[in-house]
């Protein structure tokens, strides 16, 4: 762990503390990988109580935290005992879907492809997610949730154009020209198919003219560097990660490695992505 503490503020007898944390991980399963995880925020409230201080509010940016506080809105000890239960359900589903994934892989089935006008360069895409996982491109605009922006530079980088066409309110555009937000169809400004995780997914699964060819929720270990997943508490709707790669034992796929932005993950395997939904978005090229 590295620890940076980026900001400390009093008022009366509180004190609030942030900072930003830094980890290093090797799974028991690909000891020979390190997974990196940075800036992750903590904020801790401390009061003075007597003649000591004491943590009175805790919050953690990162994935574990953030699925209870998605869906906690009270209820103590018992509403949080229901809340791990219902995860525990959602995964042993999860778990079962994936069993089905891997044998349809191995097998050669469960996904159909899609011909299109350009290929996909994903050798460009991934050099685009690994130089800049812990980093942002001074050449495009940076948001405080840009996990999808950075799934969409990547995209970007890869070859597949920006698309001013269609009805941006049906997310069928996808852009970044400037930080002027403009529907219109011209090459100017920004649509939140490009920022915002949900119609990104909107956007890959129905823009069937100029622009991306993609499809989406395809079977996980058909995955490839380059292509989006998206995960989330209670749908994929969550966060954005860029896949770059996958893991394998004895000549098998076992798991797929992923970069993000927001909180910067870098070769971090899926299977330790706590959220119960996942989406693949397979990218395949873009059409004239």
């Amino acid at each position: 762990y590295d620890l940076e503490f980026i900001n400390v503020s009093t008022l009366d007898d509180t004190v609030t503390l942030t900072v930003l944390e830094d980890n290093y991980l090797n799974f028991n399963f690909m000891k020979d990988i390190e997974s990196r995880v940075y800036n992750i925020k903590n904020e801790f409230t401390l009061k003075k109580v007597d003649d000591t201080y004491k943590i009175v509010n805790y919050n953690k940016v990162q994935d574990f935290y953030v699925m209870i506080t998605d869906v906690y809105d009270g209820g103590g000890a018992s509403r949080l005992k229901e809340i791990e239960g219902e995860y525990l359900d959602l995964i042993n589903e999860k778990l079962e879907d994936d069993r089905e994934d891997y044998q349809q892989f191995l097998n050669g089935t469960g996904i159909e492809t899609k011909t299109c006008d350009h290929s996909y360069d994903r050798d460009k895409a991934l050099e685009h997610a690994l130089k800049w996982v812990d980093d942002r491109d001074p050449d495009w605009l940076e948001f405080s949730s840009n996990c999808q922006n950075f799934a969409s530079q990547v995209l970007y980088s890869g070859g597949i154009p920006m698309d001013y066409y269609g009805s941006a309110s049906e997310y069928l555009q996808w852009k970044l020209y400037s930080g002027s937000y403009n529907e219109n169809q011209v090459a100017q400004g920004y649509v939140y198919t490009w920022t915002y995780v949900p119609y990104f997914y909107t956007y890959a699964k129905d823009n069937t003219g100029y622009g991306l060819c993609a499809d989406v929720d395809v079977n996980l270990y058909y995955a490839e560097a380059g292509d989006v997943i998206h995960v989330g508490t209670t749908g994929p709707t969550r966060h954005a990660l860029v896949v770059i790669g996958d893991y394998k034992v004895d000549g098998k796929t076992v798991d797929i490695l992923v970069n993000s932005n927001t909180v910067d993950l870098e070769n971090y395997p899926i299977s330790a992505y706590s959220y119960p939904y996942l989406s693949l978005i397979k990218v395949y090229g873009w059409n004239e």
